[in-house]
């Protein structure tokens, strides 16, 4: 059975295409003398295109923008051939469709943390199904009007169509929303983690080849292993990118016969099952990719607070000593100097004005030891009012230099308190180069050694501890 280019194009939301695109040669639904109630795929480009331009541009969502769009779809189809009361029901669906799309966003996309808790893999999915259902029943209405299809099919061709759109299309759109650069990167700065991302990605184009080869009516399944890899190695932004290019790839090699699935695609029940199978592997995918992303934020957060003083967010005593042992282990080829630190008379600060205003007077001094070191050197709170800084790829007077300059940076800091002026502490520092050391014991011993020096030297000063360096 013959059709005209617009019932080829109405095939194709179906995923059906004959023998070829070329006018007037398919065969599609024989046993219905019209094709399903379907649009044009570069209408549901369109309709993705109108759904991300509401979510990304939210001043867009006016009667204008919703007038305007609506006569484009309607007018694309009278070009193509629709008649006018085809082009007006079929899009009258259609504008539905991105109604409840944008109002699944919306509600959705509330909390700025959106795709960071395992429930949102929960409440993603069944919006998405709830969407699709609102779509599918309006949809599922003209079938039987326009195509003599059952009530039935038509609903289902519908209801499928748009759980495989939303499952990937929404997921990126809705990770946009969150405009944070590090949720946004595709491939991690790790080097190692990298190396991971792309042999998943390696393995997910390789399951596909293997379709391609083998496939069966379960090939499509055949990726979902290199896709959990991907939702594992991936944040979600990314692991939603690469999972819609593997979807959209499925949805069109499948249908027009470059993968061996052996399945009749001109049954609507097949092609609806096709594609819910297709959104149901992208909704695994997503729900895999939210939940390890949201252990991961755990991890990350429990292992700061295990690592960090609460006080004044430096590293805690057992951290800093796993840095120091860790870089005295390279410090032939990467020397360092150790900084031991104390905030001069902080007894007598806690005496007169209360612990609430030492606990101020130690955040100050933090702020100060931060913002004089550099990216690659780290500090910690080793004891109540005692910091030591690792200052790496600095020995002797390098790191007497550091300290001067953390030095003269305290005596520009005040603290406010609530009865009476702002404190203006100081610091007691002694430096300790590593290559005068054989064990980090002894470089901690003589770095608090030079700290008493510069104490009972005055307080408010810099001692460098004096030692010759021995053989690494």
């Amino acid at each position: 059975m013959c059709h005209d280019d617009d019932d080829i194009a109405n095939a194709q939301r179906v995923g059906r295409i004959a023998d070829s695109q070329r006018p007037g040669v398919c065969r599609l639904h024989g046993r219905h003398p019209n094709p399903p109630p379907v649009l044009p795929s570069k209408y549901l480009a369109g309709k993705r295109c109108a759904v991300g331009l509401l979510i990304l541009r939210p001043a867009t969502n006016n009667a204008t923008t919703w007038s305007l769009a609506g006569l484009s779809f309607v007018a694309a189809d009278l070009l193509t051939g629709s008649s006018m009361e085809n082009a007006m029901l079929l899009n009258g669906a259609n504008l539905v469709g991105i109604s409840v799309g944008v109002a699944v966003v919306e509600r959705l996309s509330r909390h700025a943390d959106y795709l960071t808790r395992p429930t949102d893999a929960v409440s993603t999915i069944g919006a998405i199904m709830v969407a699709a259902a609102a779509t599918g029943v309006v949809g599922g209405l003209i079938g039987p009007l326009l195509f003599n299809m059952s009530l039935q099919e038509s609903f289902g061709l519908w209801f499928a169509a748009e759980v495989v759109s939303y499952m990937i299309f929404l997921p990126p759109l809705l990770a946009l929303i969150r405009q944070d650069e590090n949720s946004l990167r595709f491939l991690s700065r790790n080097e190692i983690q990298r190396r991971h991302q792309i042999l998943a990605l390696a393995s997910l184009f390789l399951s596909i080849m293997v379709i391609h080869a083998s496939g069966g009516p379960g090939g499509a399944s055949y990726m979902i292993p290199a896709l959990i890899w991907c939702a594992v190695c991936f944040r979600p932004f990314a692991c939603t990118i690469v999972t819609m290019l593997a979807s959209v790839w499925l949805l069109i090699a499948g249908p027009l016969g470059m993968m061996p699935l052996n399945i009749d695609f001109s049954s609507a029940s097949n092609a609806s099952s096709f594609r819910l199978g297709v959104g149901m592997i992208a909704a695994g995918t997503l729900a895999v990719s939210i939940i390890n992303s949201a252990w991961r934020a755990t991890h990350a957060e429990l292992t700061a607070v295990a690592s960090h003083d609460a006080l004044t967010g430096l590293l805690n005593r057992g951290a800093f000593m796993d840095r120091l042992n860790s870089a005295f282990g390279r410090r032939a080829a990467a020397p360092f100097s150790v900084l031991m630190v104390d905030i001069d008379h902080f007894k007598a600060i806690n005496d007169t004005h209360g612990h609430p205003a030492g606990d101020a007077v130690l955040q100050t001094m933090a702020r100060v030891l931060e913002s004089n070191l550099r990216g690659g050197d780290v500090c910690g709170r080793i004891g109540g009012e005692e910091f030591a800084p690792i200052v790496m790829g600095a020995a002797g007077n390098q790191g007497l230099a550091v300290a001067d300059r953390i030095q003269r940076a305290a005596l520009m800091e005040t603290t406010p308190v609530d009865d009476g002026l702002p404190i203006q502490a100081t610091l007691s520092i002694g430096v300790a180069d590593s290559a005068a050391y054989h064990s980090v014991e002894q470089l901690l011993i003589e770095s608090d050694k030079a700290l008493y020096a510069a104490k009972h030297g005055g307080r408010n000063r810099v001692t460098l501890a004096r030692a010759k360096p021995v053989a690494i």
